[in-house]
């Protein structure tokens, strides 16, 4: 989270103050609150990529794409479950929106 808000300062999308180390808000949020909703994992393996990101919590969101490891049977991964699970990159994209 601390990269994604450094990041996030250095493309000019928050300023000094709102990327504090100890105030991770934006101007006029709530104080501690994070300037975005959620952070997206999209990977094609859900050993690894969804398991993790389901480890990690909130604001973290796994997003399993069928186009690599996982390509089924069913509509997600039994073991390590996404919350969001898309045919393509572009359709990670799309949920992430």
């Amino acid at each position: 989270e601390r990269l994604l808000l450094q990041q996030a300062q250095e493309l000019g999308l928050l300023d000094e103050a709102a990327a504090g180390s100890s105030r991770h808000q934006a101007a006029g949020s709530t104080p501690g609150a994070l300037p975005f909703s959620g952070i997206y994992a999209v990977g094609d393996n859900p050993a690894a990529d969804v398991r993790g990101a389901n480890a990690a919590g909130p604001p973290w969101v796994s997003v399993l794409v069928r186009t690599g490891v996982f390509k089924g049977p069913g509509p997600n991964c039994v073991v390590d479950s996404a919350h969001v699970v898309v045919d393509d990159v572009a359709g990670a994209g799309e949920a992430g929106i």
